[in-house]
C-alpha cells in the first residue's frame, strides 16, 4: 500500500517547508506558541495567524499573540 504523495514528502528537503516569520508591519506572524506542559501528548500547535503592527518606532507587535520584535534600521 502506498499513500499518495508520501514519497514526494519523504524526499523533500527541510528548506522546502520553511515559512517566513513576520518582522515588519503587515506581515503574518507565523510563530508557534510557547510549549505548555499541560497540553495532551498528541497536541500539535498551530502557527499564529496574527498581523504585525507597529506599536512604537521600530517595534512591531503581533495583534493576536502579542509577540514583540524590535527592528534595527
Amino acid at each position: 500500500m502506498n499513500i499518495p504523495g508520501y514519497d514526494e514528502w519523504k524526499l523533500r528537503g527541510p528548506d522546502e517547508d520553511a515559512v517566513e516569520i513576520g518582522y515588519e508591519y503587515g506581515e503574518v506572524c507565523n510563530r508557534f506558541p510557547e510549549p505548555d506542559e499541560d497540553h495532551p501528548r498528541s497536541y500539535r500547535p498551530r502557527r499564529c495567524t496574527g498581523i504585525m503592527e507597529e506599536v512604537e518606532e521600530n517595534v512591531f507587535e503581533c495583534n493576536r499573540c502579542g509577540e514583540a520584535v524590535e527592528v534595527e534600521l
